[in-house]
């Protein structure tokens, strides 16, 4: 009985590898469909959904470069097709490619202006191009013409909160959890909160985070800090000890630690923390801050004014003259003096003698001589 494909014409055994190629590229085989597709382009050179198709099975297999050849095979045979220019603009991307992701992007959408995921992509470059604004307008088109895709929405709540728009990110991971729940809406939001200084909030999202994916550190971390600055330094502490518990050595996880331990009067051991931060991220001027003000607890004002001093030296010209007369006071013991200073120091307050003089047992004069002669002193590195 003679083969059936011996009377098929060369059209129809290329149709053929299309049909059974696509079936294997949606059953997840690519490197069967791969097959099939080499079957088609050989039958069939000159058309391009053996390149189109082929390109998307390299794709789904992380082969950008090969399927970046082939897209633009399919392209060159139809031009002005926007789903070729998609996919070239999608390999581009994957090859950090932007400006040409881009290009590719921008010629899809003025193919076929209807379509949203485009819009979507060229957002994602703008992104990487630094281009927020850009981004923003184009996840704004991409969300216009499809509102249920939740992956829209957490891209532009991203881009939202880099660029400091708190509030609409709020906005965009909260339609994400309505739409899609996930641990990475619930940490974006308690974060978005937490820049709002909505703590509160902050703390109810990131235990929801918590839940969704309690081996993420980060998770644990920012939890603890809105704790933190809820004053709830227990809880803080436990948050912090579950974070170094799952990422041991990460340097924040301990200045966080050792600084809740202080709050909390557990000096020796904030000590042993702030110090092992330092080691970690030597050179932080926030580091040595707060090392300083442990051995300023401990009693030890020689080693206070020794860690200050780091901190004047590294914050330069640019930095708070605060800590230099801060290690003035504590290398002469004067605790209380100390004190004032490097809380004016870390709260960053502006006008410092001018805040000082509204306290009636200000003394101005005593208050500057340090300052003048330490400038000189801790002139040289630490």
């Amino acid at each position: 009985m003679p083969d059936r494909s011996d009377s098929l014409t060369r059209h129809e055994k290329y149709r053929e590898a299309i049909r059974a190629g696509r079936e294997a590229f949606n059953a997840g085989d690519f490197a069967a469909a791969i097959l099939w597709f080499n079957q088609a382009i050989d039958l069939m050179p000159l058309e391009e959904a053996g390149y189109l198709w082929r390109g998307r099975a390299f794709f789904s297999q992380n082969q950008y470069a090969e399927a970046l050849a082939d897209f633009r095979k399919a392209v060159q045979r139809q031009p002005d097709e926007s789903l070729h220019w998609y996919w070239q603009g999608r390999a581009n991307f994957q090859l950090r490619q932007w400006e040409a992701a881009r290009r590719d992007l921008s010629r899809a959408i003025a193919l076929a202006p209807e379509n949203d995921m485009p819009y979507y992509w060229r957002g994602c470059t703008h992104m990487q191009q630094k281009k927020l604004a850009e981004a923003q307008a184009d996840l704004d088109a991409a969300i216009h013409r499809n509102n249920q895709n939740s992956d829209y929405f957490q891209t532009r709540g991203m881009v939202a909160m880099s660029r400091g728009q708190y509030a609409a990110a709020v906005q965009d991971f909260g339609q994400v959890i309505a739409l899609a729940p996930n641990a990475a809406a619930f940490y974006w939001r308690g974060r978005s909160y937490f820049r709002q200084q909505a703590l509160a909030e902050a703390v109810a999202d990131l235990s929801q985070a918590v839940i969704w994916q309690p081996q993420n550190a980060d998770h644990y971390f920012w939890r603890g800090r809105a704790q933190y600055d809820l004053h709830d330094y227990t809880a803080a502490l436990r948050n912090f000890d579950q974070a170094m518990a799952l990422r041991p050595g990460n340097s924040n996880d301990q200045l966080w630690r050792g600084i809740a331990r202080y709050r909390l009067g557990y000096l020796p051991a904030a000590l042993a923390d702030l110090t092992r931060a330092y080691e970690l991220a030597p050179g932080d001027p926030l580091r040595c801050a707060w090392l300083g003000r442990a051995y300023l607890a401990l009693d030890d004002p020689g080693r206070a004014a020794a860690e200050f001093k780091k901190v004047a030296v590294r914050l330069g010209e640019d930095g708070q003259p605060a800590y230099i007369v801060a290690a003035g006071y504590a290398a002469h013991g004067d605790l209380a003096r100390t004190s004032i200073w490097l809380r004016l120091a870390l709260n960053r307050t502006p006008h410092l003698l001018a805040s000082l003089a509204q306290d009636p047992d200000f003394d101005p004069v005593r208050a500057a001589e340090p300052y003048q002669s330490l400038l000189d002193e801790f002139a040289a590195p630490a």
